[in-house]
């Protein structure tokens, strides 16, 4: 019978990463928003293939308008956020833009909070849209150790929304 090695690294906990992100932003977050986005980075990295759905079925779901289920709009939601927030780069060698991102993340979450029982964690969640895909580009950078942004992805965060994430970057 052979033994396996467990090598173990430090990995700060989901938590003290999310907490680093704040406090580099130096902005305040519910925790059931907190609490929301943990949950979704944990689903992501053991299932990493969530959420199941891409940026085409965004743009049905808006175009088409037709009815989906809580769990499928849950999905295309957190496409949104997770893109814009984690994989930035990845929309300049589509069509779709960060804005179209951003606008339908918070559009999709408004939907959901209009169709779910339990709406206040996801208008709140639409209302801080921003400071969430802010924590998530904090993390990408400083956890995940993605390439630097992009000059258009840059552009956009200088000029159309209120990011503390691209601030921060600037002033460097």
């Amino acid at each position: 019978m052979s033994k396996k090695i467990i090598f173990t690294h430090y990995q700060p906990s989901l938590h003290t990463m999310i907490d680093n992100a704040i406090s580099k932003l130096d902005t305040k977050i519910d925790s059931q928003i907190r609490h929301y986005l943990h949950h979704l980075l944990a689903k992501t990295m053991q299932h990493p293939h969530y959420p199941q759905v891409n940026c085409e079925d965004i743009i049905n779901y808006f175009y088409i308008k037709s009815h989906v289920s809580t769990d499928h709009l849950i999905m295309l939601a957190d496409r949104s956020l997770l893109d814009i927030g984690l994989y930035p780069n990845q929309m300049s060698s589509s069509l779709i833009t960060p804005e179209f991102m951003v606008v339908s993340g918070q559009q999709l979450y408004i939907d959901l909070s209009q169709q779910s029982p339990n709406t206040d964690p996801y208008e709140q969640i639409s209302q801080n849209f921003i400071i969430l895909m802010d924590i998530l580009l904090y993390l990408r950078e400083d956890f995940f150790h993605q390439a630097p942004l992009n000059q258009a992805f840059i552009h956009f965060l200088t000029h159309q929304t209120d990011s503390q994430f691209i601030r921060s970057q600037l002033k460097r």
